[in-house]
C-alpha cells in the first residue's frame, strides 16, 4: 500500500493527497480485498481490509481478475490503484461520488464502461479508470471524457500511458493500380478493383500479412474486390456473403472520401469504435470477415442473420469480453472475431477472457499472430 501512496503523491506533488484515509484491516464477510465505507456529512472514508484476503498471492489473484476482465490491469497494484481510485474520487466531491455510486449503465455507456472493466456502477468505473491509467494504459479520447463527465476526479496526474505500436507490416509502394491487380493475382489468385493506388497498396499489405499469419498462400484464392456505390458514405468497404452458395465477395465504395482515410482510422479510434488508428486494419478487418466466413458458411451466415434480427445476443459474460476490443465488436461475433484481429495484428493484448471468446467464435483457419 505504500508504495501505491507514494507513486500518486509523486506525481501529483502533494504530500498530503491523503489526507482524511482511514484503513483498518479485519475478519470481513466477503472475498474481496477491501471494503469502504463512508460518510458524506462528515467526510469521513474508510478503507477495510480483508484479513482472509491472500495478500502473500496478490499477483496471482490480480491476474485472474485481470483475466476475467474484471480490472483493467494484471499490474500487481492494480487492485490497490483501484481502491485508493475510490478515496481520491470521494474526496474530490463526496456528494457526487455517492451520486455516482447509485448510478448504473445503459445502452450504449455499459459498452464504454466495459472496455474498461467490469464495473457495476459509475464509482466503480471512476476507481477502475484511475487503477488503469497509474498502471500506464492508453485508452481512446472517448474513455477519457466519459470517466471526466461522470463525476470522475479530474485532477489527477498519471504516468505517461505505454503507447499502442503501430504495425506497419507489409508495404508496397506500387505506383499504378494496374500493377497492384497482377501482383495479387498471379501471387494470391484474387481480382480486384480499386478507387486508387493508396487503397491497392494497403490492401495488398494486408493479404500478406492474413497470409503470413495463416500460413497459407492460397487462403483468399478465389477472392472478388469490386467497386459498388454504397449508400452511407461512410462506409469503406463491405463484405458480401451468401452462406448457401458459400460465395463472398468484397466491395470498395467509391464514395467514400478516400483522401481522409488515415485521419478518420484516427477519429473512429478516439471514439471507441476500433481498437487502433492503424489506416490498414480496416483492410485486415474486412479480409478477416473472408477468412471467417469461408471457414464455416452457413455457421457464420446463420449467426449473422440471428443478431441483426436480435434473436441472437451475447451473454453478460461475452460482453464484458467483446467490449474490450472495441464498441464496433459487440455489434455480433463476425464483428468481433475482426476487431480482434486488426488488434491482434497490432500486437495489442487481451485479458484470457477475451482470447477465449475469440476461440469459441472464430469459424476461420488458425492465425499465428505478430509477436
Amino acid at each position: 500500500m505504500l508504495r501505491t501512496v507514494e507513486k500518486f503523491s509523486s506525481l501529483n506533488k502533494k504530500k498530503n493527497l491523503f489526507n482524511g484515509l482511514e484503513l483498518n484491516c479485519e475478519v470481513l464477510p466477503t472475498k474481496e480485498i477491501a471494503l469502504r465505507n463512508y460518510n458524506i456529512d462528515n467526510g469521513r472514508f474508510l478503507i477495510r481490509f480483508n484479513k482472509n484476503f491472500d495478500f502473500a498471492h496478490l499477483e496471482e489473484i490480480t491476474k485472474e481478475a485481470y483475466n476475467a476482465g474484471k480490472i483493467p490491469s494484471d499490474d500487481p497494484y492494480c487492485l490497490l490503484y483501484r481502491e485508493l481510485g475510490h478515496f481520491l474520487n470521494f474526496k474530490n466531491n463526496p456528494s457526487a461520488y455517492h451520486i455516482a455510486k447509485g448510478r448504473q449503465f445503459v445502452n450504449e455507456s455499459g459498452l464504454v464502461a466495459r472496455r474498461l472493466s467490469d464495473s457495476v456502477n459509475i464509482a466503480d468505473f471512476n476507481a477502475n479508470y484511475i487503477a488503469g491509467r497509474m498502471c500506464g494504459k492508453t485508452y481512446p479520447k472517448k474513455l477519457y471524457a466519459y470517466f471526466d463527465e461522470n463525476l470522475g476526479n479530474i485532477n489527477l496526474r498519471y504516468p505517461k500511458p505505454i503507447p499502442i505500436n503501430i504495425n506497419q507490416g507489409s508495404i508496397h509502394k506500387f505506383n499504378k493500380i494496374a500493377d497492384v491487380q497482377k501482383y495479387l493475382s498471379e501471387n494470391y489468385g484474387i481480382e480486384a478493383e480499386f478507387v486508387n493506388v493508396q487503397q491497392a497498396n494497403y490492401f495488398a499489405g494486408a493479404v500478406d500479412d492474413l497470409c503470413k499469419m495463416t500460413g497459407n498462400k492460397d487462403c483468399f484464392r478465389g477472392l472478388k474486390v469490386t467497386k459498388e456505390l454504397e449508400s452511407d458514405v461512410t462506409t469503406q468497404m463491405s463484405t458480401h456473403w451468401d452462406y448457401k452458395t458459400g460465395k463472398a465477395s468484397i466491395t470498395f465504395n467509391p464514395a467514400y472520401d478516400w483522401k481522409q482515410e488515415i485521419k478518420k482510422a484516427n477519429i473512429d479510434f478516439q471514439a471507441g469504435l476500433h481498437p487502433t488508428d492503424n489506416p490498414k486494419g480496416t483492410y485486415i478487418h474486412e479480409l478477416s470477415h473472408w477468412l471467417d466466413f469461408k471457414g464455416n458458411p452457413v455457421n457464420f451466415g446463420q449467426t449473422c442473420i440471428k443478431f441483426a434480427s436480435g434473436k441472437g445476443k451475447y451473454s453478460d459474460y461475452g460482453l464484458i469480453s467483446v467490449s474490450k476490443v472495441s464498441q464496433y465488436a459487440a455489434t455480433d461475433p463476425a464483428e468481433f472475431c475482426a476487431e480482434y484481429i486488426r488488434a491482434k495484428f497490432d500486437g495489442i493484448k487481451f485479458p484470457k477472457c477475451v482470447d477465449d471468446t475469440f476461440k469459441e467464435l472464430w469459424n476461420g483457419p488458425n492465425l499465428n499472430f505478430p509477436k
